[in-house]
């Protein structure tokens, strides 16, 4: 016989984040562990829009504040984005239904992003 053993410990997380009824975009633990997100970051949020029914959301890391700017704002652990005109302009009523997205990086005209891609939409009670 021979066995392993296992340690004790942290079990990662999946980065996700989750729109809230504030309209507010919350980043899980994990993603904010995982990409590193502080409140002194900023970024475009953008759509694909060659794909109409892709709800998936991009996210562009910038160096400072522009007037396209969301910035990360912490909440004691927390961290979010106020993006309730984003979702107000996908027609997304985020009082009534609660949206969660999987968290990954990925590269646009090369300036590194997140994209938060929809993996559970649910009618909120």
């Amino acid at each position: 016989m021979k066995l392993t053993f296992f340690k004790p410990g942290k079990v990662p997380g999946i980065p996700a984040a989750s729109l809230n009824r504030d309209g507010k975009l919350h980043f899980s633990s994990s993603a904010i562990e995982k990409y590193k997100l502080n409140a002194s970051m900023y970024f475009k949020v953008g759509a694909d829009q060659s794909k109409k029914k892709d709800r998936s959301l991009y996210l562009i890391r910038l160096s400072e504040k522009t007037p396209e700017a969301f910035k990360v704002t912490s909440a004691g652990r927390n961290m979010y984005l106020a993006t309730k005109p984003v979702f107000a302009a996908m027609n997304i009523d985020h009082v009534k239904k609660k949206l969660v997205y999987s968290v990954a990086e990925f590269e646009y005209e090369g300036q590194a992003g997140l994209k938060l891609s929809l993996v559970e939409e649910t009618a909120r009670g």
